[in-house]
């Protein structure tokens, strides 16, 4: 996980518990620095594609996508030392301004995961797939 922040050009993190990404692109070019951002979540790879174009405007597709699994809450990017590798890489690009982005954006996928926890214990959004209490059946005869 940390060589990948410190040797790829890109990390994409694919979270278990949310639909959006974390993308982490450290490419450069003439007048632009590197990017943090939150992906929608793709059904296919041209939409993926789609996804980082749009995001990176004027970028060339990267060859080859860097994607990370990541079985863990997003707040685990913290305590193992995802985002503080990223952090090092993006202070010694002199990127200030997506240090703070990187903060906003994990800030904005932790709200995310919160809204997404709470709905599937309230059921909002979701079907389950076992019937009512035992007993709930019995009391509307």
């Amino acid at each position: 996980m940390l060589r990948a922040v410190q040797r790829t050009d890109h990390v994409i993190v694919r979270f278990s518990t949310l639909s959006q990404r974390l993308f982490v692109d450290f490419r450069t070019r003439d007048g632009e620095g590197p990017g943090v951002f939150v992906l929608p979540s793709a059904e296919t790879i041209h939409e993926r594609l789609a996804s980082i174009t749009a995001a990176r405007p004027g970028f060339p597709r990267p060859p080859k996508l860097y994607v990370m699994a990541w079985p863990m809450r997003v707040a685990a990017l913290d305590r193992l030392g995802f985002l503080e590798a990223a952090r090092q890489r993006l202070a010694s690009m002199d990127a200030f301004d997506q240090l703070r982005d990187l903060d906003r954006v994990f800030a904005e996928l932790v709200r995310a995961e919160r809204e997404e926890m709470r709905h599937a214990i309230t059921g909002e959004g979701y079907r389950t797939i076992w019937p009512g209490p035992v007993g709930a059946r019995d009391s509307d005869s």
